[in-house]
């Protein structure tokens, strides 16, 4: 993929299979066995390496949406307008404006950018309205 321009990126677990878009076109679908919730009790970390917890994405994350169900089964026009909650979503976070503090547009998930809410030398920055984000 070429540098220096937007994606819309998708990633729909059915129970059975993972299943990648990218601007709207399958890139891949993967068995994976889900083995339930017991270890979420850590942050979710969105651009992170979850092993190291070190950020390897060079890029910018716009806004991430988690949802209950599968939102795609096939190829489809990605969205041009930010995402609103439904009733199948279960956390939406816009990354914009300024600050640590990161907010759920369902006002159940709200996040800090970095490890703490306090502003730190290695914490992810935002570029213009959007940034690359640690949610806690």
């Amino acid at each position: 993929m070429q540098g220096d321009q937007w994606l819309h990126v998708a990633g729909v677990y059915d129970g059975t299979h993972m299943r990648t878009f990218v601007n709207g076109v399958e890139q891949g679908d993967r068995a994976i066995s889900f083995q339930g919730a017991g270890d979420c009790d850590g942050p979710l970390r969105i651009g992170a390496d979850a092993a190291t917890g070190q950020f390897p994405m060079n890029g910018i994350i716009d806004e991430v949406r988690l949802s209950s169900v599968g939102r795609y089964s096939a190829n489809f026009t990605p969205p041009t307008a930010p995402f609103t909650t439904d009733g199948d979503t279960v956390a939406l976070w816009h990354f914009d404006g300024s600050g640590q503090a990161v907010a759920d547009e369902t006002a159940q998930h709200d996040g800090t950018l970095g490890a703490t809410d306090q502003a730190e030398a290695d914490d992810p920055g935002r570029v213009g309205v959007p940034c690359i984000g640690q949610l806690r």
